[in-house]
């Protein structure tokens, strides 16, 4: 098993998470922003008839961070698999068990990397 490569991957991870939360800040400001103009236009009572309009509705800013969300979101998923896979080849079966819930529960894999990122420095330090 290759530590530096699982601790690189657990790093990554964090960040990833990090980015995610801050272009989901972004995301929610915009659509907000575009919710409060379509409804000072239409008025209240106005709803939507069609998937076309949503390219009317929201503004190109706020589409391409959805974008971006959704493309974070398959790294990420990829990158708990990836790290998932890495971690099982560890005595402590216990980070795996959280990364693979963690896919359904985000909590938990927070929880996952940093008992991921611990045992990874527990190894160096043993020097294995």
């Amino acid at each position: 098993m290759n530590v530096n490569k699982t601790k690189k991957l657990a790093v990554l991870s964090l960040v990833l998470l990090g980015v995610a939360v801050v272009l989901g800040i972004v995301f929610f400001v915009m659509f907000t922003a575009d919710m409060v103009a379509f409804a000072q236009t239409y008025g209240p009572d106005a709803t939507p008839e069609s998937v076309d309009v949503l390219f009317e509705l929201f503004s190109t800013g706020t589409l391409v961070t959805l974008g971006l969300l959704s493309l974070l979101g398959v790294v990420d998923v990829v990158i708990t698999i990836m790290l998932a896979v890495q971690t099982s080849k560890f005595e402590s079966k216990v980070p795996m068990i959280f990364l693979l819930v963690g896919l359904a529960v985000g909590v938990l894999k927070i929880v996952g990397v940093v008992m991921t990122l611990v045992q990874c420095n527990k190894q160096l330090k043993a020097g294995k």
